[in-house]
Formats: C-alpha cells, sequence, structure tokens
C-alpha cells in the first residue's frame, strides 16, 4: 500500500486519494496536502491520528465514516453534493480536497467516483480514471453502486455500460447485467 497520495483531476475537481494516515506520517501529508491547496479532508473511517495537526494547519475534518467495502449511506451522500457545491464556487481554482479510507482503495476512491459522475463522466469512464491512479481500486460491491448511481444534475449524461469490466480480482460481473442497457 502506497503513502503517496493519488491525484485526481476532472474539470474543476481536484481530489488527493491516500490511505489512511498515522500520527508518525502526518506531518508529510500535512506538506503534501498544503502544496495541493487542500482546505477540507474526509475521513472515510476510524480515526487512526490526532486532528490537532491538521487542524492547526486550516484543514478542516468532515468525518463520513461508514462501513469497510460498502457503498455510502444517502446521507453521506448527499453531504459530499453539498461540499461539492460550495466547492464549485471557490474562488481557488487550484483548490483540492483530500479524501482518505483506511487502505485508499475503496471508500475514498468510491467517493470520489460520485463526485466525477457528478460532473459528467461515465461510470466506465470513472472506474477508468480511478484505476489508472490507483490499481485494484473500488470492489465489486461500489463497481455495481457505481454502475447504478444516477447523477443528480440536471441535463446529466447517462451512465454507460460496464462491459469493459468483466473480470475483477478473477470473480466475473454477471450481477451488472442489470446495469447494462
Amino acid at each position: 500500500m502506497s503513502l503517496t497520495p493519488s491525484l485526481i483531476q476532472y474539470k474543476e475537481l481536484n481530489f488527493l486519494l491516500c490511505p489512511a494516515p498515522t500520527d508518525t506520517t502526518i506531518p508529510s501529508l500535512i506538506s503534501t496536502l498544503k502544496q495541493h491547496d487542500v482546505t477540507t479532508l474526509i475521513r472515510c473511517c476510524e480515526q487512526t491520528y490526532s486532528d490537532e495537526p491538521l487542524q492547526k494547519a486550516g484543514i478542516t475534518i468532515l468525518d463520513f465514516d461508514y462501513p469497510d467495502g460498502d457503498v455510502p449511506p444517502e446521507a453521506l451522500i448527499e453531504n459530499l453534493l453539498t461540499i461539492l457545491k460550495s466547492k464549485s464556487t471557490s474562488v481557488n481554482p487550484k483548490e483540492t480536497i483530500c479524501i482518505h479510507c483506511k487502505s485508499g482503495l475503496g471508500r475514498a476512491p468510491l467517493l470520489a467516483g460520485l463526485a466525477l459522475i457528478e460532473r459528467g463522466l461515465t461510470a466506465t469512464e470513472t472506474v477508468d480514471m480511478l484505476r489508472s491512479k490507483i490499481r485494484g481500486c473500488i470492489n465489486t460491491k461500489q463497481l455495481t453502486f457505481l454502475c447504478n448511481y444516477k447523477s443528480r444534475r440536471k441535463n446529466s449524461l447517462q451512465l454507460s455500460q460496464l462491459s469493459s469490466y468483466k473480470l475483477f480480482a478473477g470473480f466475473p460481473f454477471s450481477n451488472l447485467t442489470s446495469c447494462l442497457p
């Protein structure tokens, strides 16, 4: 597992995705966050470090904890959409949101994926982008969720097929046929 955050960029969206830091690695992470104009950190797992160094650095921490390997509850999706709406009016186009979960492979990429779909990418494009930066991210349950997710933006694009994702970690995606046209 790499501790180096992965930068995901699309249109006005900038995300740094990473595994959970520790008290030992937090100073290095703060340095990276500052380089990318991060003012908001979304924590999708249990706390593994003190919040104090991040708060002293001017970074707001939002707790979006939900079970590992699962999909976010509706309330967290609504909170994410509210954050995205507020960030879209930011005066700093380089502003980046950091999202982390325990390993950096599931919950964090999934939330970024929802944001990418909200900004117009299809599920296939979203997963391609995320996996090009974070090998092995997004499990079967999360992939199915992204496939079935409908953007809440007016005039949003329809999700495309995930036919190119027949296998992930050796598991066939026969359960995805319900989201294919």
